[in-house]
């Protein structure tokens, strides 16, 4: 049973034009062309175009050579910046089938036609669950020098600016869950650092001790959420 894809070729109406196209405005490295074929040089596996008047010496019949008259499939390639890669393509006149597109399973794709309208994809990678999690926005320590103006733990776990607001206003404060997951979150929130998340703690407890005894004041307020409970 097939399981390794060797080739994606494109039926074209004009080579040349073609590897003009492929080569100096998308960009694909070429590597070679004969009289009906041209192949670039990609990873994995290959991309070629072939002409279409060569046809029937291929697959025993020909095609027409007018644009495809809807769109019949396409062939992907991964960049780096999809929105780049737009704004550049947009310039340079190629048709634009659809802009970037933040998509559900995790991609990032822009969609352009090519001159016999075959659709090719330009696609940022998914990024891996570490990628991921480096990428998320990095709120800084309860210490960080960007929050010194706020009264101690309470006052920067609280602002907007840190971004997290469950840390109750009990000086001798003490949150126990057993949702190890959630608390694993709020920890990496308030004092940035990342819990892996197959240890096998089956209860977290965090004391907001000197720092919210030394300096917050003023009367317990018990009506606030704690930690992701």
């Amino acid at each position: 049973m097939p399981s390794r894809l060797a080739y994606a070729i494109l039926f074209v109406s004009d080579l040349e034009r073609s590897i003009v196209f492929y080569r100096d405005v998308i960009g694909i490295p070429f590597r070679f062309a004969t009289g009906s074929y041209a192949e670039f040089e990609t990873k994995g596996a290959k991309f070629a175009l072939y002409q279409r008047g060569h046809l029937p010496e291929l697959i025993g019949r020909g095609a027409p050579s007018t644009k495809v008259p809807w769109p019949q499939g396409e062939v992907a390639f991964f960049v780096d910046d999809p929105d780049a890669e737009h704004e550049r393509l947009r310039n340079g006149g190629v048709e634009i089938v659809a802009p970037p597109t933040d998509r559900p399973w995790g991609e990032r794709t822009l969609h352009v036609a090519d001159e016999d309208g075959n659709v090719i994809e330009l696609t940022r990678p998914k990024l891996a669950p570490a990628a991921q999690q480096r990428e998320r926005p990095v709120l800084g320590s309860i210490r960080h020098p960007a929050h010194a103006h706020l009264p101690g733990a309470v006052g920067a776990a609280e602002h907007r600016s840190v971004g997290f607001d469950a840390v109750t206003d009990d000086r001798a404060s003490a949150v126990l869950t057993a949702r190890r997951q959630g608390m694993d979150r709020a920890l990496e929130r308030v004092e940035r650092v990342l819990l892996a998340s197959g240890h096998d703690l089956e209860r977290l407890v965090v004391l907001v001790s000197a720092d919210l005894a030394g300096r917050h004041r003023g009367p317990a307020l018990l009506s606030r959420k704690f930690l992701a409970l």
